[in-house]
């Protein structure tokens, strides 16, 4: 989908730039998400129980069940973690993605005068050159539409029960005072936070973005272009 809706669009370094740093990110919370369940498989090695209470169907006493209900949630627990990081990220690549061609929109329309044709891919006049920039801003519409229309949902229930999660962790934090369980309470805490943050924070940045278009029009100096039907378009 989106290597389809990027083809008319230049991969330039400040466009990767913007792709890696969230890619970083996305490193990042795979790797927190692999260490932390990766050393939960530990703790059966020295307390003899299992890291996760679950029922299983057969005698726990039984040492080779035992070693294998151990080694089953270490697995599930990695690969569901990480299921649950990529699920996470997805609807913020794609917004990171939308963010990037933005900032191009905006830096082409503040440099739209001082931009030479060729690097446009342009020979015409400057009204083409704007024309090029609507055809983009209206192509980039439509992606955002599609992205809203793939993740609006999603977003939604999972924001109502982050945001469920969140508060009544927080107030069961108020109410206990072992501090063994108010760490556990706040690692809980932190990536249900963080569920929360990334699409706000992406989606705040978008809003933005949108919001600089108008100044990047006016940055242009298009009130100095002679040509009638190009301040027109502007």
């Amino acid at each position: 989908f989106i290597k389809i809706e990027l083809k008319n669009y230049d991969m330039d370094e400040k466009f990767e730039k913007r792709i890696l740093s969230a890619d970083k990110v996305f490193v990042s919370l795979r790797a927190t998400a692999i260490i932390t369940t990766f050393f939960g498989g530990f703790i059966p090695l020295f307390s003899h129980e299992l890291a996760y209470k679950m029922w299983f169907p057969y005698d726990l006493q039984n040492p080779l069940y035992f070693w294998i209900s151990a080694f089953y949630q270490l697995i599930a627990t990695v690969l569901g973690s990480l299921t649950d990081v990529i699920l996470d990220m997805a609807p913020a690549f794609f917004m990171v993605y939308v963010i990037a061609m933005l900032e191009e929109l905006c830096e082409r329309l503040e440099n739209l005068k001082k931009i030479p044709h060729k690097h446009l891919g342009l020979e015409e006049s400057p009204r083409e050159k704007i024309l090029e920039i609507i055809h983009r801003h209206q192509h980039l519409c439509e992606i955002t539409r599609k992205i809203e229309v793939i993740f609006n949902s999603a977003l939604l229930v999972r924001g109502v029960m982050s945001t469920f999660v969140f508060c009544t962790t927080a107030f069961s934090m108020t109410m206990v005072k072992d501090l063994s369980m108010i760490f556990r309470l706040i690692t809980y805490t932190i990536p249900t936070f963080l569920q929360l943050l990334i699409p706000c924070y992406y989606g705040n940045e978008i809003s933005i973005l949108s919001d600089q278009l108008s100044t990047a029009v006016f940055h242009s100096e298009w009130y100095l272009e002679k040509d009638t039907k190009y301040r027109q378009l502007v």
